[in-house]
Order: structure tokens, then C-alpha cells, then sequence
């Protein structure tokens, strides 16, 4: 995963860092027409053919200029990119590949990666707002016989803000083999081996401090799933996709395949969507645009069913105010940004709102390494979306 990027969003918009520990990036794209010369935030019409432009300009062969923090940077233009944005009753979609790229649409099925991590994590705060867990609940109150005697005391908000001094990704993956993939074949079994070693699982960062770990993350969804009795993909389909009615947002072996289009590495090797194995919870899932522009509407205005829950998965949940519910805070002129990206081998995904501007946005984008990219193109646009 890209690490360390908030500081850089907020040096590059003149923002005192939120501080360590936010999955996110930005820049500007270099010489993108201003928002204002497209007819206003607020105008709808005006604004959606430049908004396309800017988007257009990401996709193709070459190199576009993007402003970093460290300065002009010539970055890859991606192979096809997908940007949905929701203000207030407008939602519109643009979408631009290169010649011979698959195209993208609202359904084409394509992976959350890490943006999988915000499902978790607000469906673990709907636990603890309606009552059924507190924030403070031991993880192994909830993990079968197998894992319970093995994550200590170790609270689901350990685990959701990843300060629960966990590694990143276990060390007994399947990098040699699977190296696009090496948690496809990971079992409970393996995983309590792992968390039986401490060379295995854990850090070096004390427990407390901030260290981002797919380990956390999938232990969290596996407390979840094991304290309703079932897997995590029924619990997300009881609990979460099928309240919301997000039809398409499944775990790779029950995902329209048909719909799915294939991504490419960095180095350029055409991949399939990732299986993460038993830590599905961490990265596991796949989606469509319309199905998190869906997402987004909950989000920005919370139905009484969420609400709390929602409130509760963006408050801070450190002491430096960067995390909450595995969804990184950001704070852009005075208000508050949250969001969420995710990389695997052939993909990018990032998920962004801003409730004091009403604005949402999803972004895919079918190679890996690119939710820096992302992430500067969803800043751009949000200035364009903002309102008054």
C-alpha cells in the first residue's frame, strides 16, 4: 500500500498535517482549467464537461504532468479510469481508457482492495453504535477456539484504527508462488500459526502507535464474522450490502466475473482480481461504480439506521485524529475530508466525501501503484464540486 501520503495532500494545500497514519495522497494535476471559469461549484451543467476533461487527460500512453508536494512529477497515464461524483442531486460518471484498454462502466466489476477496510470498519461501528460491542471489546470475546487464545487483549478498536502493533501482511503468505496474490490460498490455520510467532505477526511499532496492517484489519472482520456465526461474506451480506442494496458488491468467488475486466501490474502483466483468503476483511472485496456511488449517498446523508454508526466510524479514534473506523480523516481548509484508497497488483481504488460540501466520489482505475494519481485528481475535483 502507498504510505505516508496526508502529509503530503496537506503540504501541497497549505494544511497543517493531520498527522501519521492516512492511506492517502495528492497533487494537482499540472494545467487542469479552473473550476471557477466552469461555471460555478454549484452549476451542475456547466461544471460536468470540464470535470470529464480533467479525467480524460489521466487515461492514454505517454506521461502527464502532476504537481507533488516534491514538486512536477511526469507520472504513467492510466490504461482506464473510472470517476463517479454525488453532489447534492447530481451524480454523474466519467470514464476514458487508451486504445486496446478495456472500457470501464457504472457496472463493470472491479476491486475495493483496501477501500474493503472502510466496509469493515463501518460495519464494526454499527456493531458498537447500536449497542451489541463497545469499542473497548477484546477480539478474543468474539474469535473461535482457534484464534482466541492467540490476539491477547486486544480491543476491535485496536484493530480498526491499526494500533493493535500487528505487521502489515503476515510473514507465511504465499509470496514465492502467488506473488499477485499471496493471500489467496491464507487459512484460519495458517493465520493462527502466524499469530502464534511473533516473528510472524508482530511489528515493530509498539502496541498503540500507528502501524497500517492487513493483519488487523482481516482479525477485526474474522471477530466480526465469528460473534454472528458465520463468514465474512454473509456477514456482509446480512449487515451491510443487503440493508444498503449493493447487489454487486461481493468477495471474488460469488462476483459477477463476467463483468470484471482484467488490470495490469506496474511492470505491465495483465492480472485478475486479488483473493485475500481468510483476511478477505482487509482487501477482499470487489464492486462497481454505481454500487459505491450508492455507498457514497449513506455516507453524505446518513439514513437514522446509520447514522450513528457513520458518526462514529469517521470520529477520531487516535490521539493524533488522523484514522477512525479504518477510514482516514483529512482536515482541507478547515474541514474534514475522509477517505479511503486501495492497491493491488492491477488496480487502484479510491473512496472520498466531504460532508461540509455535500461532495462524494469513487475512483478506479485498472493498474496498481496509481491511488497517489487518484488521490490528486480527486482533490482537483472536489475544488471544482465545493460549494460556496
Amino acid at each position: 500500500m502507498v504510505r505516508a501520503l496526508v502529509a503530503g495532500v496537506v503540504v501541497l494545500l497549505g494544511c497543517a498535517p493531520a498527522g501519521p497514519g492516512a492511506d492517502a495522497d495528492g497533487g494537482m494535476v499540472d494545467g487542469a482549467p479552473d473550476a471557477a471559469a466552469d461555471g460555478g461549484p454549484g452549476d451542475a451543467g456547466a461544471v460536468a464537461p470540464a470535470w470529464q476533461t480533467r479525467v480524460a487527460r489521466l487515461a492514454g500512453d505517454g506521461g502527464v504532468e502532476v504537481r507533488f508536494p516534491s514538486g512536477t512529477e511526469t507520472v504513467a497515464q492510466l490504461p482506464a479510469v473510472i470517476v463517479g461524483v454525488i453532489r447534492g442531486g447530481f451524480v454523474e460518471v466519467a470514464t476514458a481508457s487508451r486504445p486496446g484498454a478495456p472500457a470501464l462502466d457504472r457496472r463493470t466489476v472491479l476491486p475495493l482492495s483496501s477501500v474493503t477496510k472502510a466496509v469493515t470498519g463501518l460495519m464494526a461501528a454499527r456493531e458498537v453504535a447500536d449497542g451489541r460491542l463497545a469499542a473497548a471489546t477484546p477480539a478474543s470475546t468474539l474469535l473461535g477456539g482457534d484464534l482466541a487464545p492467540l490476539v491477547g487483549d486486544r480491543t476491535l478498536v485496536e484493530l480498526a484504527s491499526h494500533t493493535a502493533g500487528y505487521l502489515n501482511l503476515p510473514r507465511n503468505l504465499d509470496f514465492m508462488t502467488l506473488p499477485y496474490e499471496p493471500g489467496a490460498a491464507y487459512t484460519r490455520a495458517r493465520l493462527a500459526d502466524c499469530l502464534a510467532r511473533a516473528e510472524c505477526s508482530v511489528g515493530a511499532a509498539q502496541r498503540g502507535t500507528y502501524q497500517y496492517s492487513d493483519l488487523g484489519s482481516g482479525l477485526l472482520a474474522l471477530a466480526l464474522a465469528d460473534g454472528h456465526g458465520g463468514d465474512f461474506e454473509a456477514l456482509v451480506a446480512a449487515r451491510f450490502t443487503g440493508p444498503l442494496g449493493l447487489s454487486d458488491t461481493r468477495l471474488r468467488n460469488s462476483a459477477d466475473l463476467t463483468r470484471a475486466v482484467s488490470g495490469l501490474t506496474p511492470r505491465g502483466d495483465p492480472v485478475g482480481p486479488a483473493s485475500m483468503g481468510v483476511l478477505a476483511g482487509a482487501g477482499g472485496l470487489l464492486s462497481t461504480c454505481d454500487d459505491m456511488l450508492r455507498l457514497l449517498e449513506v455516507l453524505l446523508r446518513p439514513t437514522p439506521e446509520w447514522r450513528a454508526a457513520v458518526e462514529l466510524a469517521v470520529a477520531p479514534t487516535t490521539g493524533t485524529g488522523a484514522i477512525g473506523w479504518s477510514i482516514d480523516r483529512v482536515r482541507l481548509d478547515g474541514r474534514l475530508v475522509f477517505l479511503k484508497t486501495g492497491e493491488q497488483a492491477g488496480y487502484s481504488t479510491l473512496l472520498l466525501w466531504s460532508p461540509a460540501d455535500d461532495v462524494g466520489l469513487i475512483a478506479f482505475t485498472t493498474v496498481g501503484r496509481s491511488s497517489r494519481t487518484l488521490v490528486g485528481l480527486a482533490l482537483e475535483l472536489l475544488e471544482a464540486f465545493r460549494g460556496p
